[in-house]
């Protein structure tokens, strides 16, 4: 398996500003590429896992974490969402003004097809920082309850 990262945001002007995507992105794809050197899957050597990380407007403090989606055969690639919350500046001060976020409906039946991880915005000074730790609390979590790629179960016990 070998992975892929990308970056969307829900949040105005945001990528990039008080951090670097292309640095976060070479951060998490390293530990994302360590964690996977550990599984042994060999039907899924030619597969492409690709976690799709979305900095979101949603005020609740918790990643949401989306592994349902289905296996694309036909390009042997499975995509993982994670949804990384952007404070606002009241809330810490690296955050973003208010008018920035796109509030988004939550969807129906949410719980059902997400995990919830909670994260305390206040212990992070930076935007890079939170970034790259959320991701990884996300990933971790991805690949501790595992997740299924055109039918084989991918999940490591947890150090």
């Amino acid at each position: 398996m070998n992975s892929k990262i990308t970056h969307t945001s829900n949040v105005i002007s945001f990528t990039d500003i008080g951090f670097k995507s292309k640095e976060i992105q070479t951060t998490i794809k390293s530990y994302v590429e360590r964690t996977m050197k550990t599984i042994h899957a060999d039907s899924l050597t030619d597969w492409q896992i690709i976690f799709n990380i979305v900095y979101s407007s949603d005020q609740r403090s918790l990643i949401r974490l989306y592994k349902q989606y289905p296996s694309y055969k036909k390009t042997k690639q499975k995509e993982l969402f994670i949804h990384i919350p952007i404070p606002i500046k009241s809330v810490v001060d690296w955050g973003v003004e208010e008018s920035q976020l796109v509030n988004l409906p939550v969807q129906m039946n949410e719980n059902k097809y997400c995990s919830y991880i909670d994260i305390d915005f206040k212990v992070f000074h930076n935007r890079n920082d939170y970034i790259i730790a959320a991701a990884h609390k996300a990933i971790r979590l991805c690949f501790e309850q595992g997740f299924t790629v055109n039918g084989v179960s991918v999940i490591i016990k947890s150090a």
